[in-house]
C-alpha cells in the first residue's frame, strides 16, 4: 500500500467561487463541528498519556495512515468543499455511513483513520445522494491519498457496510438532530466553564 502524505501539500482551490459549497449551511457547520469534537477527543486521550496505536488498536485497513496527519479535521473537510460541490443532505448522509462502518467492529474512528474514513465516506455519499457527483479523480487530488487507495477503501468501506446505502426519512432526522444539539450542548457547557 502506497503512502501518501498529502495533509502537508499545499492545495489550491480547483472550482471558481462561484461554484463551492456556502459554508453556512447548517449540515455542513454541524458536520465540521461534531468531526473536530472527535478530533479533540481523541487528541485529549493521547495527551492523558496513551500512545497513539496503544489507544486506538484495530487492525490496519486502507483507512488508516502511517502517522497522524498535520492538517485538522475540520480544515481537511473545509478543503474538500472549497473544491467539491456536495449537496448539504450529503454531510448527515457521511456521518450514518461512517457509524454503519464502526457498528461492524473491525474499525475504529481515530486520529490514524478519521481523515480517510471521512474523504471515503463524503465520496459514498455524493455519489449516492447527488446524480452530478464528482469523480473518485477529483475526490483522490482533493482529500489527498492516490486514486488507487481512494478506490480501494471505496470497495472495502462498501463491502464492511454491506453496501446499506439507503437512509430512510427518519433516519436522517435522527442523525440531524443529534449533531445540531450536539453543537448547542457543547457550545452551552463552554459559555458554563
Amino acid at each position: 500500500k502506497q503512502q501518501h502524505d498529502v495533509y502537508n501539500t499545499k492545495f489550491r482551490p480547483l472550482l471558481p467561487a462561484g461554484k463551492r459549497i456556502g459554508k453556512s449551511t447548517l449540515e455542513f457547520r454541524n458536520f465540521v463541528y461534531f468531526l473536530q469534537s472527535l478530533e479533540n477527543q481523541c487528541v485529549f486521550e493521547i495527551n492523558c498519556g496513551m500512545k497513539l496505536h496503544e489507544a486506538f488498536p484495530t487492525s490496519r485497513s486502507w483507512f488508516h495512515c502511517e502517522k497522524r496527519p498535520s492538517i485538522s479535521i475540520s480544515n481537511y473537510v473545509q478543503r474538500i468543499c472549497a473544491n467539491i460541490e456536495l449537496e448539504s443532505t450529503v454531510f448527515v448522509s457521511t456521518l450514518i455511513y461512517i457509524d454503519r462502518l464502526l457498528k461492524g467492529g473491525h474499525i475504529t474512528f481515530n486520529l490514524l483513520t478519521m481523515h480517510r474514513l471521512t474523504v471515503v465516506a463524503l465520496l459514498i455519499a455524493s455519489k449516492f445522494h447527488d446524480d452530478n457527483h464528482c469523480s473518485n479523480k477529483l475526490f483522490a487530488d482533493v482529500g489527498g491519498v492516490s486514486l488507487e487507495e481512494l478506490n480501494a477503501s471505496e470497495i472495502d468501506f462498501l463491502f464492511r457496510i454491506q453496501f446499506d446505502l439507503k437512509i430512510s426519512i427518519s433516519t436522517y432526522e435522527i442523525y440531524r438532530i443529534f449533531i445540531e444539539r450536539y453543537k448547542r450542548k457543547e457550545l452551552d457547557r463552554i459559555v458554563i466553564s
